[in-house]
């Protein structure tokens, strides 16, 4: 692969996207395909359990096709950035407290808005039943992937992508393989299949760059950039297509709202994951600010996802809004300020929460990565 971002730009089309809903993994399919061949569907089960039971690199009592793999994918690709993997970190040290309230008011619910993918997650029943865990689980992959040091060779981002890798393989085999539920790719596309996970590093890349700008954090075009590569380099490691993967911020842009109109719609699915999460982020504020996670969601996901998602409206957003809207020109100069006085306490709380809690059967407590290790909650 060309180490020119501009020879790897690609050009988007629903012909692309379509083809790529029927398109999976097949390096990670192959490892999970021959772990089925040589025991059962428990041997893939049990490889699932161990994956989420433990936060080592490698998960201990891995088959030694799954052992392989891990070594086989873990070298940087060829067109990866030091520099701009190195400057991406570095914006998540600066801010990564605001990029931690993005996940959950932005990155999150933005995904829940794509209805095919909410359904996928419903249908693990990970998220139904252990909700809260598989939220903390996406924070802490979140926070492995951009933590200092995490893209350096052993480094435990690329173990965790490595790994979340694995595991949307074996999800993907058992919801393709369920005794009389026969999955309907001709209508939803293969489970967890290109398009869809592109459309989940949208969320993580260029949603979490757009909420940082609605939450008052100055955001350079290098550091955008860098931020984006940086989350390129990482969906290699998911085993995203490289034809995928937009080559600057304003390129991210087009490719997420692409997705969202050809994916975002009203579904059950997506009302039943955004309660849940909204549940839960209550759960860690006091009792006058619980109406704050809706008001958010609504800042800075905007109203049309959250009215896809039903939520409802909010008085603690009008009030934000008039904060936001009653600056003088003068006062906007400021704003970046004040809103980051306003906004900081909320997304303390949240992390504070998500830090604080019991993580459901695993064998590790939340891990806080170094950059906010350095600042306190």
């Amino acid at each position: 692969m060309s180490t020119d971002a501009s020879a790897r730009a690609p050009r988007w089309t629903n012909a692309l996207l379509d083809s790529m809903r029927q398109t999976a993994d097949p390096v990670a399919d192959a490892v999970v395909d021959a772990i089925y061949r040589e025991g059962s569907v428990d041997a893939v089960n049990k490889m699932l359990s161990n994956i989420f039971r433990s936060d080592d690199p490698i998960p201990p009592g891995m088959p030694e096709v799954a052992a392989r793999y891990f070594e086989e994918t873990s070298k940087l690709p060829t067109w990866a950035d030091p520099w701009k993997i190195s400057a991406g970190e570095r914006l998540f040290t600066r801010v990564g407290w605001s990029i931690g309230g993005a996940l959950f008011c932005a990155s999150l619910p933005q995904a829940y808005g794509s209805a095919h993918g909410a359904h996928v997650l419903i249908q693990t029943q990970g998220m139904t039943r252990h909700v809260n865990q598989r939220i903390f689980e996406t924070a802490q992959f979140l926070f492995d992937a951009i933590d200092e040091g995490s893209m350096a060779p052993g480094g435990r981002g690329i173990r965790s992508a490595q790994r979340v890798r694995l595991m949307h393989a074996g999800v993907r085999h058992l919801l393709l393989h369920r005794k009389g539920q026969a999955w309907d790719s001709a209508r939803l596309g293969l489970p967890i299949n290109q398009e869809d996970l592109v459309g989940t590093l949208m969320t993580f890349s260029v949603i979490t760059l757009e909420s940082l700008a609605l939450l008052g954090e100055q955001v350079s075009a290098a550091e955008a950039e860098a931020w984006i590569h940086t989350w390129n380099v990482v969906g290699s490691f998911l085993g995203i297509a490289p034809q995928l993967y937009p080559a600057t911020a304003a390129e991210a842009r087009d490719l997420k709202l692409l997705i969202q109109s050809r994916q975002w719609a009203p579904s059950e699915d997506g009302k039943m994951l955004i309660r849940a999460l909204v549940k839960m982020m209550q759960s860690f504020l006091p009792f006058p600010a619980r109406g704050l996670p809706i008001a958010m969601i609504r800042r800075l996901s905007g109203d049309r996802c959250a009215e896809i998602l039903g939520l409802p409206t909010s008085l603690w957003r009008y009030g934000i809004d008039a904060l936001v809207k009653g600056m003088s020109p003068f006062e906007r100069v400021l704003g970046a300020e004040l809103q980051r006085r306003f906004f900081a306490p909320f997304t303390h709380l949240l992390m504070k929460g998500v830090v604080e809690t019991e993580r459901e059967g695993k064998q590790a407590s939340f891990r806080l990565p170094l950059a906010l290790r350095r600042t306190t909650l």
